[in-house]
This record gives C-alpha cells, sequence and structure tokens, in this order.
C-alpha cells in the first residue's frame, strides 16, 4: 500500500494507468479493471480494493502484479533515464548545493526485506538486518543514482544482499556503463559513501581520523550532496510500505513490485506531492571498507584544497 494523499499525484494516476495498460495484449486489459487499478496506483491496499470493488483477495493481488509489470515494463525506461543531455546543468545543481564541481548523480544502496529464497540462500542473508530483528533475515539490494532534484536517474534491483555495496555496484550495469563512458567525459563524476570505492569517475568521503581542515571541509560538502540520494530513498520506503516489510514474492515479481515504486515515486516527486515528514523510514546503510585508486585520490586532493579556498 501506498501512502500518497492523492493531491497532484492523483491527476496523473488514471492517465499513468492508460499509459502502462495502453501496450498490454487486449486479454490483459479486459481482465484488470481500471479502477481498481487505478486504487493501486493512489493509496489503496488489497483488502480495499477487494472491499470497495468486490474482488476476492487473490484476483486483487493478480491485479496488483499485472499494475506492478505494466509500469515496469513501459513507464520505466520513459520515468528513470540518464540524464544524456543535460549533465552540464544537473552538474550545476550539484555544485549550487555542495560546491562540489562535475557531480552528475548520488549513488545510495538500500535492503529491501524478502522472505528465505528457495535457491542461493546464503547469497540474501542480511546479516545487520538479522541482528535487528533477532532472527535470520534475507533481502536484495536496491541501487539508485539520483539527481540534484531528488529524482532516481538509475536504478538497479535485485542483487543479493550479502555482497557489500562497492560489490553490488560492480555487478549493476551502472558500473559497466561508467567504465566504457556514460559520463561522457573526465569533468563529470558520481558521488557515493565510503562504503563506494574511490575510482574515476566516483569520489567518496575521507573515511581515515585526524583529517585535514581541507578534507573536513570536503566531507561536509559531500554529506551535503549524498543527502539527495539518502532523502530519496527514505521517501520511496516511506510512501511504499511494501518496502518496508518482508514479502513473500517470486523474485521476478519483487523486481517489478520495487521498480514500480521507484517509477511512482519520482512521478511523486516531480508533480510535488507532499509527503507528511513523520512518514519517513529510517534507512541504515551498509559502510563497508574499499580500496581507492591513486590517480583518484589526487583528484579528490585537488579538489578538497580548492573548496577550502573557495570563496564563500
Amino acid at each position: 500500500a501506498t501512502r500518497s494523499s492523492g493531491g497532484p499525484f492523483a491527476c496523473h494516476a488514471s492517465r499513468l494507468m492508460r499509459s502502462a495498460t495502453s501496450s498490454a495484449p487486449p486479454s490483459a486489459r479486459r481482465r484488470t479493471p481500471s479502477s481498481p487499478c487505478t486504487s493501486v496506483l493512489l493509496s489503496a491496499s488489497g483488502a480495499s480494493i477487494s472491499c470497495r470493488f468486490g474482488l476476492g483477495i487473490s484476483t486483487c493481488h493478480s491485479i496488483v502484479l499485472q499494475v506492478c509489470a505494466a509500469i515496469t515494463d513501459i513507464l520505466m525506461p520513459k520515468a528513470i533515464r540518464w540524464p544524456l543531455d543535460s549533465l552540464p546543468e544537473v552538474a550545476a545543481g550539484f555544485q549550487a548545493m555542495s560546491g562540489i564541481p562535475g557531480v552528475v548523480g548520488t549513488v545510495c544502496t538500500d535492503h529491501i526485506p524478502i522472505g528465505l529464497p528457495k535457491e542461493n540462500v546464503d547469497e540474501y542473508y542480511n546479516h545487520r538486518l538479522s541482528v535487528r530483528n533477532n532472527k535470520a533475515s534475507y533481502s536484495v539490494a536496491l541501487q539508485v543514482v539520483v539527481d540534484a532534484g531528488g529524482a532516481f536517474t538509475d536504478v538497479c534491483i535485485g542483487i543479493p544482499s550479502a555482497l557489500s555495496n562497492a560489490a553490488v555496484l560492480k555487478r549493476s550495469a551502472l558500473y559497466i556503463r561508467c567504465v566504457t563512458g556514460l559520463l561522457g567525459d573526465d569533468q563529470f563524476r558520481l558521488l557515493g559513501g565510503v562504503s563506494y570505492p574511490l575510482t574515476d569517475w566516483m569520489i567518496v568521503p575521507y573515511k581515515h581520523l585526524n583529517l585535514t581542515w581541507a578534507q573536513h571541509v570536503f566531507n561536509e560538502r559531500v554529506a551535503a550532496a549524498n543527502a539527495a540520494s539518502h532523502g530519496a530513498l527514505h521517501r520511496l520506503k516511506a510512501r511504499w510500505r511494501c518496502l518496508q516489510r518482508r514479502t513473500e514474492l517470486k523474485l521476478p515479481d519483487l523486481h517489478n513490485m520495487i521498480g514500480a515504486c521507484c517509477v511512482l515515486r519520482n512521478f511523486c516527486e516531480r508533480s510535488g506531492e507532499e509527503l507528511d515528514i513523520d512518514l519517513e523510514s529510517q534507512l541504515c546503510c551498509d559502510e563497508d571498507d574499499v580500496v581507492a585508486v591513486a590517480d583518484a585520490e589526487k583528484e579528490r586532493d585537488r579538489i578538497a584544497k580548492d573548496l577550502l579556498h573557495a570563496p564563500q
């Protein structure tokens, strides 16, 4: 279920549903009544949809899965896109926010609880979640890239959570695209937390003790920029409670559910749908030790010194 008040987003819900189902086979469109589907996009739980439209719980479950699949297949390529044609504008937004030049996205990884997997159980075991729940717990990773406006520009869903954030990044399509020139040229880069590697195309904070004043200032600026991705994931999980609790969906259906939530969150943000701050959930980020690249360390040092001496 979502936590959306309707508001501006409600005006888009029917259009989103028509867009998501217009390309579906006629048989699928006949099986999926538009009103319950629109309710899925707004704020209804499966039980309330069942009561309102006189449908069985299993039918409502099927509708939810159809809606999520349609949104992920049809709307995701339109709603979550890399801003290749507007990288200078995105970088300007981050520089205004943090003072760091050339940043075109911040990277963050969260974990979505799942039931006991049928295969490769150890790969999905989440130690931190297990400690918190006082029992064996499992999850999949959700890695996102966020622009200065808080919108998702890239998502990677479903990699097993036993991997570190750096390992999740390396297995994602984002890593391949960055290594092969996604960012265009050397003036653009991503920003991550200390659990990510320092590379030619990603800057991360200093994490050793006894920082110089320049390094301390740099870390503060990085934190200001990284707040965009952390805040985006907070609001995502606050709007869609299904991402906060354990789900028993099959992994392909889980991928579609998470993808649909990410797409709809972008529409909520861009349509000005407000979120009560009391609903924002706690986000726990795993911070792992990683190895830095020497040339990237020199570039980070240069930026840190420039920030220290930049006019306020």
